[in-house]
């Protein structure tokens, strides 16, 4: 016999008393154990349009109902109310198998039905899917109860109006056709592949991605135990089919997984390090490596996977950003050269020193270090010749060869004095701690990237070499619009071969419909590649929910801003505060501003580097916007950077959809 749980049963769970939810939980164990002993009081309900709905009595008043196969083969508990509610909510409940996707569906049918039977037939021919055949509906989600209804659609209100009465896959499958996607592009989002008959009784019926979206399969009591325990968040437990089916399959070489902010990509790749982690033995040394730009992205990539993996998965599992990767590497093998990082004070005045060594009147001296980063440092050019000879794709300013002759001594005095000082800078340590691998035996058996984009050739160089090539390797995530520092980023160029192996995903679960529009429109006018040459867009990029406008307080000055957010914050309850976040372009501001809700008499958290990500708080959080990459909040006051600093409306874009909810601009 297979027990699942919904999703609406889970959110029934969390809203429910205390004392009741454990009885649920003790309930539901008894159930697999014994599911006749007459203690339960498993009884069918009267009146019910599907006759496979049951009840379980949790106690005098509240009631679990579940959905039962004719032969019992098959449990699904669906949802958890007070005796008289929850016998109202069965009653119009169906629960059937979509035979063209493979997967049960709850839906509710009572007023469907009178729509159907009285909608007018001209208005049929005239509807938003009326170009769509009954079956191709039916492969979009739509049970075939709820075609007739869903061919009076009109609109994208009356599609919206519908949400509460469709399941969840249908939904977004007609919305995906309403956004103008066609068909085969709606389907194809699904990544389906043969869908093979199931009966209610089928083993198989709670397996498939789309069940699996919808149901929590319990294996064993340690399962539904550990599942309990932990927070009840979707994420951890229910994906989305398209997901579900990248993180579970074996690719036969580097993967890319693109797409919007909101739309899932670091919780893919989290689940592709938990799946991969499972399928290792428990003789096998090497580890799979996850890893990220930053500190503060591999500690809440970390913290994250403690909650989806068991513990045995997670000793199979390496976090860390990709500068102490190539640190340990360097260290094992005795690298003598000190790393310094671009930016320092000492980096400048090498800089300094070398330009003027040279004559650099023909170009500004941004020029150069833009022509050392985006050419001589990701081929490693050491001398004339090669620079010469080197690709300048993707650069903008043509040269010619005595162009390139009369600019080389530039670079030829600062890899001097790099050498003289005994310097390495971090990006040429991800070359040399590449080169330090051995070939022979890779110290990973696959590597999981979060935020590809901002890592750069350089450190994707180390990364192929950190595996060997072959089924399952790389997987890499990212979103070149949130590039927020100026690497550039071409996997082919790294050794990456991703063709045939690129998914992006299109529907945004975080944002609001409203928020999503505002911050891509700080993107105008701006190309953005796809991290391998060519051009990517947000098209298609949709959200699935709507919300209030963007509150825009810049034309406010500065005593108005400070009277604004201090009424918009003091009228929060705790709870809203702490998903709340004030995102701002510098660490100045962040001081600046946790001193004026302290002078409000609001308690206020900043968060760092050693920030618990997931600690439940009543205060108001500060962060510069570096520091809550990946990170989300229901509510988002951002202050967006000055123009003249660099990736300014790359970090507006990212602050902004950093917001669930509500979003304010300063």
């Amino acid at each position: 016999m297979n027990i699942a749980i919904s999703q609406d049963f889970l959110d029934c769970l969390s809203r429910a008393p205390a004392p009741i939810a454990k009885k649920a939980r003790e309930t539901i164990s008894k159930f697999r154990i014994a599911p006749t002993s007459s203690g339960l009081n498993y009884e069918r309900i009267n009146g019910t349009k599907d006759k496979n709905i049951r009840s379980l009595r949790i106690d005098q008043d509240w009631r679990a109902i579940l959905w039962a196969s004719p032969e019992g083969g098959n449990h699904i508990f669906l949802w958890l109310d007070h005796h008289d509610d929850a016998y109202s909510w069965s009653r119009n409940r169906r629960v059937e198998i979509n035979p063209e996707i493979g997967a049960l569906q709850i839906y509710e049918v009572t007023e469907s039905e009178e729509r159907a039977h009285a909608v007018d037939e001209g208005k049929i021919e005239q509807g938003l899917y009326s170009h769509l055949r009954d079956r191709e509906l039916m492969r979009l989600g739509v049970p075939e109860e709820l075609i007739p209804v869903v061919r009076t659609i009109q609109n994208d209100n009356d599609l919206e109006a519908m949400e509460e009465k469709l399941p969840s896959l249908a939904f977004q499958g007609l919305f995906l056709i309403a956004a103008g996607y066609s068909y085969e592009e709606a389907v194809g989002a699904f990544e389906r592949d043969e869908i093979k008959p199931v009966s209610q009784d089928d083993a198989a019926l709670l397996t498939s991605p789309e069940s699996r979206s919808m149901f929590f399969l319990v294996e064993n009591d340690q399962v539904l135990e550990e599942m309990f325990n932990a927070p009840l968040e979707r994420w951890r437990v229910f994906l989305h089919p398209s997901q579900r089916r990248i993180v579970e399959k074996d690719w036969n070489g580097p993967v890319k997984i693109t797409g919007g902010p909101g739309t899932g990509k670091t919780v893919v790749a989290l689940h592709r390090a938990k799946c991969l982690a499972s399928r290792l033995s428990s003789n096998t040394t090497k580890k799979i490596l996850v890893t990220t730009f930053t500190k503060n992205l591999a500690h809440d990539l970390n913290t994250l996977l403690e909650r989806i993996c068991t513990t045995e998965e997670l000793e199979k599992i390496e976090v860390k950003n990709i500068d102490s990767v190539a640190r340990d590497i360097l260290r094992r093998n005795n690298f003598s050269q000190t790393i310094m990082f671009e930016g320092s004070t000492d980096i400048e005045d090498l800089w300094n020193e070398a330009l003027s060594e040279s004559d650099t009147d023909d170009f500004p001296r941004d020029f150069y270090r833009q022509e050392w980063e985006e050419v001589i440092q990701p081929q490693q050019i050491r001398d004339l010749e090669s620079y010469k000879a080197a690709s300048r794709a993707g650069r903008k300013t043509r040269l010619t060869r005595p162009q390139l002759m009369q600019i080389w001594p530039v670079f030829e005095n600062y890899l001097s004095a790099l050498r003289d000082h005994g310097w390495i800078e971090s990006q040429d340590a991800f070359f040399a701690a590449a080169q330090f691998v051995d070939t022979a035996d890779r110290p990973y058996c696959a590597v999981i990237v979060d935020e590809t984009q901002d890592m750069g050739n350089p450190a994707l160089t180390l990364i192929r070499s950190l595996a060997d090539e072959g089924q399952n390797d790389l997987f890499l995530v990212g979103d070149a619009h949130q590039t927020l520092y100026s690497r550039k980023t071409i996997l082919s160029r790294a050794g990456i071969m991703v063709r045939g192996r690129s998914r992006k995903l299109l529907l945004n679960y975080r944002t609001t419909e409203q928020i999503g529009k505002w911050a891509t429109q700080l993107l105008q006018g701006i190309t953005v590649d796809d991290m391998d040459g060519e051009v990517d867009t947000l098209k298609g990029y949709r959200a699935l929910v709507s919300g209030p406008d963007p509150v825009d307080l810049r034309s406010l000055v500065p005593e108005e801003k400070l009277t604004k957010i201090r009424e918009i914050l003091t009228q929060m309850d705790e709870s809203q505060r702490s998903s709340t976040c004030l995102a701002l372009p510098s660490q100045d501001a962040v001081h600046e501003w946790k001193k004026n809700l302290k002078s409000w008499g609001i308690e206020a958290e900043i968060i760092d580097k050693n920030s618990d990500i997931t600690s439940k708080k009543s205060s108001v959080n500060i962060a510069t916007i570096h520091r809550i990459k990946g990170l989300e909040f229901d509510t988002v006051v951002v202050k967006l950077p000055s123009e003249d600093m660099r990736n300014a409306k790359a970090l507006g874009f990212v602050a902004a959809t950093r917001a669930r909810k509500e979003l304010v601009i300063l």
